[in-house]
């Protein structure tokens, strides 16, 4: 159960028990205020007296059981201290008997809440008697409670059925929108909300049928900025290989002082056409990795291979590379995996100082594997590290050794691909160390 889905629905049976609440409070002391005060004995009196008077003992009894049951009360009559009915006074009212017998007009309250009355009357025919009346503390008060309890709790229940079917309304188009947005954070930018919460008619279905909208006008113009960028980098090439070809041609008869120029503008044609080919590779990075088959990957392996492509440069700077760690495998494609450890490997080669140790450490740990190339260069301004795979990207290390600032691009796109990550510090007395983190094999 999602946070929002739990507060959205403690919330609604919170304030739902709270209405609940005040309002048995509200209606229990307006009982209470009820009860509290003198009943008006006169209107009582006479209309016990009429009621006898026309039904007789009947008459009397009904009015007796109504009284009770309406007003928690217990009414009487009495002739020459005689109760008409031939029962027997609450025993709270049997103290006060005689003296309430003895008065015209009498009213007692020997406690909160309790009445004892008095009335001398005399009936059509002359007779006199004596009314009598008692209102003590209701006797289903307890049963009242119980009632209040059992009230209480099923309401509760309602409130928190009532609160789960609500809190799920929301958040279900809330959970599938959040779902979409993760995917195409992830690089799917085909993804979209279900049709079940872009179909709602109200604030949330708007909600999603905007990502939607959004999502869709996203993945248009990247594809456009994609296939732009490919058809520009495929017909910058062809240019560039008719005019290498042409330069070959041009330097075959071309003097000695002419021959430097031609070398130099080969050099400059050479780093355009290998720049162009990383933008192009960069671009079909971007999100399937082409032609991208796994397979269990041994890291030891993957890495003696990628130095062995790399022995040229390694031996030019005079560098030494020391292999460590322990036996690792991870579910990849080994080429794509060879060319991003490649990449790093080969700003350590560059950037790292001549005659100096690289060290390239295997290891795993909580169930990811770690290719950690820590090289002893000039490192990286802190402020820049989070700069460094943004394409083209280099640096106040650029002038140090040639580059387009695209391989840890590159590499990050390809460790991001298989699930992994790339991380990078300055290492502890210099230099920089920069580990690619993916997920191991059992």
């Amino acid at each position: 159960m999602s946070p929002l889905y739990k507060k959205l629905l403690l919330w609604f049976c919170a304030a739902n028990i709270a209405v609940l609440l005040v309002s048995v409070f509200v209606t229990d002391r307006i009982g209470r205020h009820a009860n509290a005060n003198e009943p008006d004995w006169d209107t009582i009196a006479r209309e016990t007296l009429a009621r006898y008077e026309a039904e007789g003992l009947l008459g009397l009894a009904a009015q007796h059981e109504l009284m009770r049951r309406t007003r928690a009360m217990d009414v009487a009559l009495y002739r020459d201290g005689e109760n008409l009915m031939q029962r027997k006074p609450p025993p709270p009212l049997r103290p006060f008997l005689p003296q309430l017998l003895a008065s015209d007009a009498l009213v007692l309250q020997p406690g909160e809440g309790r009445w004892l009355a008095a009335r001398a009357l005399t009936t059509a025919k002359g007779e006199r008697l004596q009314f009598i009346a008692f209102r003590g503390q209701r006797p289903q008060a307890a049963r009242r409670d119980l009632l209040l309890l059992v009230q209480i709790t099923l309401s509760v229940l309602a409130i928190a059925a009532l609160g789960f079917v609500l809190a799920r309304s929301l958040i279900t188009p809330i959970t599938a929108i959040q779902s979409a947005t993760r995917r195409m954070a992830a690089g799917d930018l085909g993804a979209r909300a279900d049709v079940a919460a872009s179909a709602r008619d109200d604030e949330l279905g708007a909600l999603a049928r905007d990502f939607n909208y959004m999502a869709a006008r996203i993945e248009t113009l990247v594809g456009q900025q994609r296939t732009v960028l490919q058809d520009v980098s495929h017909e910058l090439r062809s240019p560039l290989a008719r005019l290498h070809l042409l330069l070959e041609l041009t330097r075959q008869g071309a003097s000695e002082g002419g021959q430097h120029q031609l070398d130099r503008a080969a050099k400059e044609v050479s780093r355009l056409d290998d720049l162009i080919g990383e933008v192009l590779n960069l671009s079909r990075l971007e999100t399937v990795l082409p032609g991208m088959t796994t397979m269990p990957v041994e890291l030891i392996a993957l890495a003696q291979a990628v130095l062995a492509e790399h022995a040229l440069e390694i031996d030019a700077r005079r560098l030494d590379v020391k292999v460590s760690g322990m036996a690792s495998r991870v579910d990849g494609d080994a080429a794509l995996l060879a060319r991003a450890l490649g990449n790093v490997l080969g700003n350590a080669i560059k950037f790292g100082a001549a005659g100096s140790v690289i060290a390239l450490e295997i290891s795993t740990e909580k169930g990811m594997a770690c290719i950690s190339v820590r090289d002893h260069g000039p490192g990286v301004p802190v402020a820049q590290l989070g700069q460094l795979f943004q394409p083209f990207y280099r640096g106040d290390n650029a002038a140090r050794a040639e580059g387009h600032g695209l391989g840890l691009a590159i590499a990050q796109r390809i460790i991001t691909a298989h699930g992994g990550r790339i991380e990078v510090r300055n290492a502890e007395g210099g230099g920089l160390q920069v580990q690619l983190l993916l997920p191991a094999l059992q």
